[in-house]
């Protein structure tokens, strides 16, 4: 017998799971090639609104100490990440880490557009 969670499981992604699984399985060279492309220019735009967001909040001299915990905690989390998406990945569903990404990313991305502006005062 099957435990219940492996029958949810099944369950869920024959009915629900079709489109994004043909999507990221079923994916030809040239689509893939677009993908990476978009993503690839993606984290370059992220990683510098990233940099100059930073610059901009941080006063001067506490910027140093900063970076370095944004540096740690950006590897530390990327290290569970990493643990996490294989999981999901090898033993839930192909599908299961991208939609992950969005669950996570979209809220996030709501506050930041919400909630940081640009600072009152300029450095010089």
């Amino acid at each position: 017998m099957k435990p219940l969670w492996l029958k949810a499981r099944i369950s869920f992604s024959k009915q629900a799971a079709k489109k994004p699984t043909r999507l990221f399985i079923g994916a030809n060279f040239y689509m893939l090639l677009v993908s990476f492309s978009l993503l690839g220019l993606a984290n370059v735009l992220e990683a510098n609104g990233a940099q100059a967001l930073l610059g901009d909040l941080i006063p001067r001299e506490k910027r140093g100490k900063a970076v370095g915990y944004l540096q740690f905690f950006m590897y530390l989390t990327q290290a569970f990440a990493y643990l996490l998406v294989g999981f999901l990945y090898s033993y839930v569903a192909t599908w299961v880490p991208f939609l992950l990404l969005a669950v996570v990313a979209f809220p996030l991305g709501m506050v930041v557009a919400l909630k940081i502006s640009d600072p009152k005062f300029k450095e010089k």
